[in-house]
């Protein structure tokens, strides 16, 4: 039975760059039928948090936070100079009124994606630091997101941050303490217990919450046809931007696992939290650009991995 289990994770996770697109066509195609269980995404989420935290032991956040410069840097690429690069540009193309920006900003202020773990493990990145940046990047979400907000869009949107920020703490925070506590409380051993189990069924979870959110914009995709030409070019300009920008800042370091780590750390964001607080709080407009984040962000994943191999063999090729 256990063997099935990361079997069936295994499939998962090599194949998500297309389950990912599917599911998110089979929600638009089956929209009204399913868009009524939309309610159920928040725990949903809640659950793929508690799955990702329970791989992380309280030591390796610790380890991070007493580098705190290391953090503050990584939280200033990701958070402030990326949202503002985003910010500027696409502003200049839709207009910096357009609920268009409200998402491009958004998903440069969401925190980094649970599934940047696997692909820093499968390309020779440092699994220990890109687990702890992902645990302590959530636990800071509910801050980062609603100052965020604030700071570009204040005059723009308004939003009641106290509720946004409130939602935050219990579909994102209070989940990652309850996954860090209970693999403190089982020593560290709990995640190979229970990993057959929730390591598929959080996949399952994170795959329903796009199947439901992309549901919930069916209605609404008719009127945004003509943007959705531009949009789609301008996001994966952004996502290929921000692993360069991950990649590029850290090469005075000479760390090739580092370089890995900070790209995936930059460039992969937790869509399906940005989903939830889009259709949560803002117009389909706005959601429209985190799902179009969604479908491209894994195959741009699968793309940028294939680079980093050709450099591990170039550099090993040099070594040699």
């Amino acid at each position: 039975m256990a063997s099935f289990g990361l079997t069936i994770n295994d499939r998962f996770e090599k194949y998500m760059f297309l389950i990912v697109p599917f599911v998110m066509i089979m929600g638009i195609y089956f929209g009204e039928p399913i868009s009524g269980y939309v309610g159920l995404v928040p725990y949903l989420f809640a659950f793929v948090t508690v799955a990702m935290a329970i791989g992380c032991r309280l030591q390796q956040v610790r380890d991070v936070i007493a580098k705190p410069l290391q953090i503050s840097y990584f939280l200033i690429i990701i958070h402030i100079l990326v949202p503002i690069i985003v910010y500027v540009f696409a502003g200049l193309i839709f207009g910096y009124h357009s609920p268009y920006v409200v998402g491009l900003v958004m998903f440069t202020l969401i925190p980094v994606g649970i599934s940047s773990v696997m692909w820093v493990s499968m390309t020779g990145g440092n699994v220990s630091l890109i687990l702890a940046i992902v645990v302590i990047d959530s636990l800071l979400s509910p801050f980062i997101i609603t100052i965020g907000l604030n700071t570009f869009f204040s005059r723009v949107i308004v939003v009641d941050t106290s509720e946004m920020m409130i939602d935050l703490l219990l579909i994102v925070v209070l989940p990652t303490i309850v996954g860090i506590a209970l693999n403190e409380w089982s020593k560290g051993t709990i995640q190979n217990k229970v990993k057959p189990v929730v390591a598929p069924l959080s996949k399952l979870c994170f795959v329903i919450v796009i199947l439901l959110n992309a549901s919930a914009i069916t209605p609404f995709l008719h009127d945004l046809k003509s943007d959705i030409v531009k949009i789609i070019p301008f996001s994966i300009l952004i996502i290929i931007v921000s692993y360069a920008i991950g990649y590029v800042t850290v090469m005075s370091k000479n760390d090739l696992a580092l370089q890995v780590t900070m790209s995936y750390a930059s460039g992969i964001r937790n869509v399906s939290l940005g989903i939830v607080i889009a259709m949560s709080y803002f117009s389909p407009s706005t959601a429209v650009r985190i799902l179009i984040g969604v479908l491209l962000q894994q195959p741009i994943a699968t793309l940028y991995s294939l680079f980093l191999q050709k450099i591990n063999n170039r550099t090993y090729s040099q070594s040699n």
